[in-house]
């Protein structure tokens, strides 16, 4: 198993394995990005009638030649030369900049983002700019970042389909405030307001349940951040006595309140 990590505490993120069961030999070939550290786990093997076994195992490096010394046979120039990556909160969102002094074969970037710096999914894809020797300058946006350390990295891909990886960059961001204020009317008629505030974009679901806990309404509403008046939809219910629970998914929210409809 080959992974990546800042130092040997971690955290560590996969790159490449293999496990070949029925063969007399496993093999792993992986792309190396600048300035990341490496760390290669070899496993032993099992022989079923005799054991757990060991054997050797060899590393190599390949490449093409290296331009500023072609001698040098052992060392590929880097697809791009990224003098940059940095992020920084933007209101509430994140904005993610870099840029490159050089590109060779370019074709696109993919913005990863991840909460533990160990698993990434893609968010955005930006066209790479082929070859070029020219200064590039890249930006984009998470509208909807965690709430608390969002984690970013670029995945740079070939027109060979060949990646490469850059840095870990963190972005912290406060967005826990949340809150549900002045239940009105009630008891009710009809529906009921509430005011609702929230120091982020989001999406706020509004459900409502019966006495026996039965869901009777369940509705979604995407926010914008600041101050908002919300409506939750009680006028059809039959009399009784209910429960409108609030829930925020920016930033973990939650609140209920009882509400009497006569």
């Amino acid at each position: 198993g080959v992974w990546s990590a800042p130092n040997c505490s971690g955290p560590f993120t996969c790159v490449a394995g293999n496990n070949d069961f029925c063969a007399t030999s496993s093999q792993v070939t992986f792309m190396t990005a600048f300035g990341v550290l490496y760390y290669i786990e070899v496993y032993g093997f099992t022989v079923i009638t005799v054991g757990q076994q060991t054997g050797p195992f060899t590393m190599s490096l390949s490449g093409g030649p290296n331009p500023a010394n072609a001698s040098l046979t052992g060392c590929a120039p880097l697809p791009i030369s990224l003098l940059s990556f940095t992020g920084h909160p933007e209101g509430v969102r994140n904005k993610l900049e870099w840029t490159t002094a050089s590109e060779t074969n370019n074709d696109y970037f993919t913005l990863e983002r991840s909460e533990d710096a160990i698993t990434f999914s893609a968010l955005w894809k930006l066209a790479g700019a082929g070859t070029t020797t020219t200064l590039h300058n890249y930006a984009a946006y998470d509208d909807y970042p965690l709430n608390g350390t969002t984690y970013y990295r670029l995945k740079q891909t070939d027109y060979n389909g060949a990646w490469t990886y850059s840095n870990i960059i963190s972005i912290g961001n406060a967005m826990s405030i949340a809150n549900v204020s002045n239940m009105r009317p009630n008891p009710t008629t009809s529906d009921v307001n509430f005011d609702f505030f929230a120091a982020a974009r989001g999406n706020i679901r509004i459900q409502i349940l019966d006495y026996t806990g039965r869901l009777v309404s369940d509705e979604t509403q995407h926010l914008s951040d600041g101050s908002s008046t919300i409506s939750a939809k009680m006028a059809e219910l039959a009399q009784g006595i209910y429960s409108v629970r609030v829930s925020f998914d920016q930033s973990g929210y939650v609140s209920t309140t009882k509400v009497v409809k006569n």
